[in-house]
């Protein structure tokens, strides 16, 4: 029942991380100009963004439609989100990038969703390896 459950739960998490990175990934490549134009975040970087999103999301996606969710897979996608939520932090603290005050509580309110996404992450591929173990 718990093996179920943990399943379960992981499945959810990265259904819901794979489509955020699809949409928050189209979103930035179709709409780099208005985006930039309105938050300051320079076009190049959301694009490049974007361009990652993408990626992580086709990760993520051949991960979660695996017949049985690989902890170690889920583990390194936990990583990726934690590397991501890091940088995004880290680009606007040391002026990487100086967006304005629209663009500082998106890019540090992604990030904040991003590192709780990697600890779900983290800890529901945590439980599922100690049930694959037992």
């Amino acid at each position: 029942m718990l093996s179920r459950f943990c399943a379960r739960y992981l499945r959810s998490i990265l259904w819901l991380d794979a489509f955020t990175c699809l949409g928050f990934g189209l979103a930035c490549l179709v709409f780099a100009a208005p985006i930039s134009a309105l938050t300051d975040v320079p076009a190049r970087w959301l694009v490049g963004g974007g361009a990652i999103c993408l990626l992580a999301a086709m990760l993520i996606v051949f991960a979660v439609t695996r017949r049985e969710i690989s902890p170690p897979l889920v583990m390194t996608i936990s990583a990726i989100n934690l590397i991501w939520a890091l940088a995004s932090f880290l680009c606007v603290a040391l002026g990487w990038i100086e967006p304005n005050m629209i663009g500082k509580i998106a890019v540090i309110g992604q990030g904040i969703i991003v590192l709780a996404v990697a600890d779900a992450q983290y800890l529901g591929a945590k439980a599922r390896a100690r049930l694959v173990l037992a």
